[in-house]
């Protein structure tokens, strides 16, 4: 696909979700050779509307940072999910930037 979309020659940023599939099996999930497909990868559960989801999911970076760290970069991210601020009643205020300022 990445080849097909390069091709265009129009600047495309391509986002994979199919790392996020593979959780809790993080073990075989090779994110630098995603990397070399995708500008963006998911890689954890969705979001749901609640403090309880944003921390699994930063509980989920913290976990893996070793895996996670070298393939990050210029050109290639790691995608935790949407931003839920402003959906009421999801977070606090103080929670809220908690997310804005880790995601």
């Amino acid at each position: 696909m990445e080849r097909a979309l390069n091709a265009t020659g129009r600047p495309i940023m391509y986002s994979c979700e199919w790392p996020s599939y593979l959780y809790p099996d993080q073990l075989e999930v090779n994110y630098t050779e995603i990397r070399q497909s995708c500008n963006l990868w998911r890689n954890f559960h969705d979001i749901s509307n609640s403090w309880h989801s944003v921390l699994s999911i930063i509980n989920f970076y913290d976990k893996w940072q070793d895996k996670l760290i070298p393939a990050a970069g210029p050109g290639g991210w790691h995608d935790p999910d949407m931003l839920i601020i402003g959906l009421n009643p999801g977070l606090t205020v103080d929670q809220a930037k908690v997310q804005m300022s880790i995601w």
